[in-house]
Order: C-alpha cells, then sequence, then structure tokens
C-alpha cells in the first residue's frame, strides 16, 4: 500500500481544547486517514483512467511514447456492479416517518454516490447529523475513503470512532494538512476547525452511545474490516498490462499503416540523418537518397506487411482475465462473440456479478438500516431502538417486465389476496409514485362499487307500495 504522506501530521495537545484522551483519538484517527490516503488516490485514478502506460523501450521515438492511451477497466470494474445495486426504498413500520423526515429520493441518489465509492476504496461511509436553523430536521450525508476514516471495535463489531476531512491545506512541503475535521465518538460529535497554530473544537451530545457514522463496507473479512477494493492488486496489474498492450497496438497500427522499406549500400552520414527524422520517414511518401562515396547507388526495398493480429489476442487474453477477477461478462470489457448466445448462457455469464451484487445489498441493507434507525431517532430517541425498518433494493438479476409480469400472475393464481398488496404491483414494475396512484384509484373503485351494492340492497328491502283501501289482512284472504 503506497504511502503519501510519510510524515502524518498530528495535533499537540496543548494546541486543541479537548482532554488529552480526545486528542489521542482525534490524532489516531488522523494518522488512519492519512495512512491510506495514498492508496485511494491510486484507486480513485484508475477508476477514472488516469493511470498512463509504462514503456520499458527506451529507443522508441518520443512521438510515439507520449501516446494518450486510456484503459476504462477500473470504471467498469466498479459501475457495472453498482448498477446492480440499487435502493428502492425502505419498508417497515417506520419507513413513512423516515420519508417525512428525509425524502426517499435524496437518499437513493447519496447512497448511489456512495456505493460507488464503496467499491471504489474498499469502504465508504454515511453520517447523521442535526441540521442547522434554515436546514432540514436531518441530514443524511455520505463521505469516500479519501475524506473520512474509522477505527473498528473487535467487540462491538461496529466502528468505535471516525472523522471526516471537511477541509484541507496544502503546506510548502506538499503535504495535506486538514483543517476541518468533524469527529465521531460514543459519546459525542465534534467540530473541530483550526485557527492560526490551534485547534477550536465544538462538542454536541450524542444520545444514542454510539458514533453517528456508519460504514459501507465491500466484502469485509476479520483481518480487513473495513472490506478490500474492487480494484486490487490483480486488477491493477491487469489494467497495465492492458495499456501497454493499447500502446504497443497504437505503435504496431502505425507501421501497419506505413509501408516498412529499406536501404542497403546508404554511406554513414545519410544514416544518421535519416535515423533523427524516424517518423518524417515514416510518412514521407518518396525517399531521396543520394550515391554513396564510392558512387554505388543505394538498394531500396520494403518488408512485408505485419500483423495486428497478435496484439488483439493478447489484449483479448487480458480482457478475459479481467472480466473473470471482476467478476462481470465479457461483453463489458468489449470482447463480443459473432454467435447468438442463450439465454442460458447469458444468465451463466451473469451468475458471479449476481452473487457479488447480493452479497453487497446484504451487507448495506444492514448498515443503511442503521442509518435510518439514527435518523429517526434524531427527531425521537424512543424510535432509535425500537423503528421497524428495513431497506428494500431492486432486483439484482434485472428481469423483463414481461418476466416481471408472469411471476407476478403465477403467484396470484396461487394466492388471490397477492394483488391487493403493493408487492404484486412492484413485482409488476411500477415505480411507487405510480403504484400509490394505481391504489389510489383501486380503492376509489372499490367504494364507488361498495355504494352501488348497498344502494341496492337498500331498494331491494323496501316495502313494496300498497293500493289505498286495501291491507294486508285483505291480501293474505
Amino acid at each position: 500500500m503506497t504511502n503519501e504522506n510519510p510524515t502524518l501530521y498530528q495535533v499537540d495537545p496543548s494546541m486543541m481544547n479537548l482532554t488529552g484522551g480526545e486528542v489521542d483519538v482525534f490524532n489516531k484517527l488522523l494518522a488512519e486517514w492519512q495512512r491510506h490516503l495514498g492508496s485511494n488516490i491510486r484507486n480513485e485514478a484508475y477508476y477514472k483512467g488516469k493511470v498512463m502506460p509504462v514503456t520499458t523501450d527506451s529507443s522508441m521515438p518520443s512521438d510515439l511514447v507520449d501516446l494518450n492511451i486510456v484503459m476504462g477497466w477500473g470504471g467498469k470494474c466498479v459501475d457495472v456492479l453498482a448498477n446492480r445495486s440499487v435502493l428502492e426504498g425502505f419498508d417497515g413500520g417506520g419507513a413513512e416517518a423516515l420519508s417525512s423526515i428525509i425524502p426517499t429520493t435524496t437518499l437513493t441518489e447519496i447512497y448511489e454516490q456512495a456505493v460507488a465509492s464503496e467499491l471504489t476504496d474498499s469502504c465508504a461511509f454515511l453520517t447523521v447529523s442535526k441540521g442547522m436553523p434554515g436546514e432540514p430536521d436531518v441530514i443524511v450525508s455520505a463521505h469516500s475513503a479519501l475524506d473520512a476514516a474509522a477505527i473498528w471495535d473487535e467487540r462491538k463489531k461496529r466502528i468505535k470512532a471516525g472523522i471526516c476531512v471537511v477541509d484541507i491545506d496544502v503546506d510548502d512541503g506538499g503535504q495535506r494538512v486538514p483543517t476541518w475535521v468533524n469527529m465521531y465518538t460514543d459519546e459525542y460529535t465534534y467540530s473541530c476547525r483550526k485557527v492560526g497554530d490551534s485547534w477550536i473544537a465544538e462538542r454536541a451530545a450524542n444520545p444514542f452511545g454510539r458514533p453517528l457514522m456508519e460504514p459501507l463496507r465491500y466484502r469485509p473479512s476479520l483481518t480487513r474490516p473495513f472490506g478490500k477494493s474492487r480494484i486490487n492488486r490483480t486488477v491493477r496489474s491487469l489494467i497495465d498490462r492492458a495499456l501497454c498492450v493499447g500502446a504497443r497496438t497504437e505503435i504496431a497500427a502505425t507501421f501497419y499503416t506505413w509501408p516498412q522499406r529499406y536501404l542497403l549500400g546508404v554511406d554513414k552520414k545519410t544514416a544518421e540523418d535519416m535515423s533523427k527524422r524516424k517518423v518524417e520517414m515514416y510518412a514521407d511518401s518518396m525517399l531521396l537518397v543520394t550515391p554513396n562515396k564510392n558512387g554505388d547507388v543505394p538498394q531500396l526495398g520494403q518488408l512485408s506487411q505485419m500483423t495486428m493480429q497478435p496484439h488483439i489476442d493478447h489484449l483479448e487474453m487480458l480482457g478475459k482475465q479481467f472480466a473473470s477477477e471482476a467478476c462481470i461478462p465479457l461483453d463489458e470489457v468489449g470482447i463480443v462473440f459473432d454467435n447468438p448466445t442463450s439465454s442460458e448462457a447469458m444468465f451463466a455469464a451473469q451468475q458471479r456479478l449476481i452473487v457479488e451484487a447480493e452479497h453487497v445489498n446484504r451487507m448495506n441493507g444492514i448498515a443503511l438500516g442503521n442509518v435510518a434507525r439514527m435518523a429517526l431517532g434524531a427527531v425521537d430517541a424512543a424510535d432509535f431502538a425500537t423503528a421497524d425498518i428495513a431497506p428494500r433494493f431492486a432486483d439484482v438479476l434485472r428481469p423483463s417486465k414481461a418476466a416481471n409480469a408472469d411471476f407476478a400472475i403465477k403467484v396470484n393464481s396461487a394466492v388471490p389476496a397477492y394483488s391487493g398488496t403493493r408487492q404484486f404491483w412492484r413485482d409488476l414494475g411500477y415505480s411507487e409514485s405510480t403504484i400509490d396512484s394505481i391504489l389510489r384509484e383501486v380503492r376509489y373503485s372499490q367504494i364507488v362499487q361498495a355504494a352501488a351494492q348497498a344502494s341496492a340492497q337498500a331498494a331491494q328491502q323496501q316495502p313494496t307500495p300498497q293500493p289505498e283501501g286495501v291491507d294486508d289482512a285483505d291480501i293474505g284472504e
């Protein structure tokens, strides 16, 4: 793991209006953030395709070395899986209260951004805070590992403390110096700002007995509780090799386009002059060469044209290795077969990706549930422990609408009451707002129908009017 800051920035206890123990936790968290900053910046570079190919051939002309080769496999590795983890909303008794505090669209947007950072850097963080005057009552924010860090509590199986670096300065030595840091502990939430050479911290009591900060972790383990990045060493190595193949392919394409000619019997001075003008010689349509000092005319020849197939095969091999390591289908890296694949083959190709997406949803669902309870507890402390709420994700299989309708109809045939539930309409692929509109119209139709039936029954129960002068006894006789 790289380390961008060999000298870690620390705060002297005398420079901060906190206790010695609080400053010690603050410095540990700062050290944790700085220790992983270099590797996180590197992973972000691979994700954004800002990694340059490494060329080992020193004799190559600079015009061909400085090629802007970009490989988007790092982004594919993250985005293909992130697109399978889609938060749709929350279910349970507290779902309506949560939507009144924080709109569902806001939470889904925050999660969409956070899950991409999680898969890139191994983890991301969600924080909960009360809004300032003029702001919403509760604010949920997302932070990438580039500006947040935490210490794991092995006993409680959650974070012990965490920080979010809100603002930084860069000193004369190029070191990143934080100037505004929020710290989260079991007892307090701190807002720490650097003023001159000192730090001023403000405390806000934490009523929940745990930090108001929750990590989203990809593939956590006992040795790596904050997970691992999707852009691991194997993925980075394959991207580096693919970048080199891409550079060599561009160079080969240049030579494949230009005919490879040679001259025999050229004097030394002419040969040296030609060696200084490699690119010009490749592009010139005519070569002008004079006889050498012995009067011999140089002999012109042309090599057979080279083929691009070895480079294509090499890149395809790396693409297959990358797809296997990243658990994504081959067509995501540009490898498409001529023969159309069957639906069973397409499902089999996505099976490992589906398993990965289910794992992401399962782990992130636990974290989102904790965040939802903290948000509800910020308004009513009793809801923190008692709220019944759970996140709902879109189906990772991404079935078609026809498949959804077929499934829903088959279930409804076995359980007729199923068609009256919200889940029935979700299975049909309708959005929550559309489901609300459908259910309102269904209820209105049921009310109108019930009123019509009641009116008809009342009309049947009314006695038939009799003619004047005739009573029931006369009719009986």
